[in-house]
């Protein structure tokens, strides 16, 4: 034919594919019968022949199909070129159409740690710290599903998806949306926290010890068996916070934030007391005393 077919319709239906329909050339330019059809493409940047590449279909009513394999969002140019039983002829109109970007017929799911809360979005956003960003943000209507404050009892960094970081042990929150560490909350003063994504102090601290702040244990003694919260110091180092058993001349009751000095009249020679012993007759015992022996009443 003298004339090809012209395109009546094409389109990108996806990044690696695009739809073509063609109409019939014009009846004086046949010159014989049409056997078949070739759908000429190449890439726009291409120097090459625009038919160097075909797809051929044969019939005289086969006149659309759909070209597959293609580069991704690349602009091509696509031609229609008849032939008959003398031969090929010319290609018709040049049509030019950009395959599509990452080609989603459905939406996806963003990636745990990360969301959107755009529409026609193609690419999803680290999630922010206080927050943990899971894999249902693609929710029809509420592009913020899967956008969550980060739990009690837990810190959210940048990029947080269920791997939620717990408060250390020696701390706790009961608030949400934390981002390091060191916004958990050191143990309260006359209590523990021996546990990790404390929400409350787990107990108060055992009579005979005195529990500071930051504290993990009920009995924070030197001990080498208890751990290290990186945000606070500890007066032994082998137990979070501040605390210690009572020392002599002090006594701790259950509960005790500092050791209380024995009063006047009273002593305790031994650490780790609940109570004062009573000065005997014939000594005098002065505040925080830790032993009577030397002081004798003058005669």
């Amino acid at each position: 034919p003298k004339s090809g077919p012209n395109i009546t319709q094409i389109n990108a239906t996806s990044s690696t594919s695009i739809a073509v329909t063609w109409g019939v050339a014009p009846a004086e330019d046949t010159n014989g019968i049409i056997t078949h059809y070739f759908v000429c493409y190449k890439p726009q940047t291409s120097s090459n022949d625009i038919c160097s590449v075909t797809k051929r279909l044969n019939g005289v009513n086969n006149r659309s199909t759909v070209l597959n394999g293609l580069n991704e969002f690349t602009n091509y140019e696509v031609a229609i070129q008849a032939a008959t039983s003398k031969g090929n002829g010319t290609h018709g109109a040049i049509k030019n159409v950009k395959t599509l970007q990452d080609g989603s017929k459905t939406p996806r799911d963003c990636r745990s740690g990360s969301f959107t809360n755009t529409s026609r979005s193609s690419i999803c956003q680290e999630c922010p710290e206080r927050y943990y960003c899971i894999p249902n943000n693609v929710t029809a209507g509420d592009p913020q599903s899967g956008y969550h404050a980060c739990p009690r009892g837990y810190y959210c960094p940048p990029g947080t998806g269920l791997d939620w970081k717990s408060c250390p042990k020696g701390s706790y929150s009961n608030s949400t949306g934390l981002s390091v560490e060191s916004e958990c909350e050191p143990c309260d003063g006359g209590f523990y926290c021996d546990k990790l994504n404390a929400t409350k102090p787990t107990a108060h601290c055992h009579g005979g010890y005195y529990c500071e702040s930051g504290v993990d244990r009920p009995d924070p003694i030197h001990s080498g068996n208890a751990t290290n919260f990186s945000n606070n110091c500890s007066i032994y180092g082998y137990h979070t916070g501040f605390g210690g058993i009572c020392p002599v001349g002090y006594y701790c009751p259950h509960g005790s934030v500092t050791p209380v000095g024995c009063p006047d009249g009273s002593y305790q020679d031994q650490p780790g007391k609940t109570y004062c012993k009573s000065c005997p007759a014939g000594y005098y015992c002065q505040n925080n005393a830790s032993s009577y022996v030397s002081n004798e009443c003058p005669v």
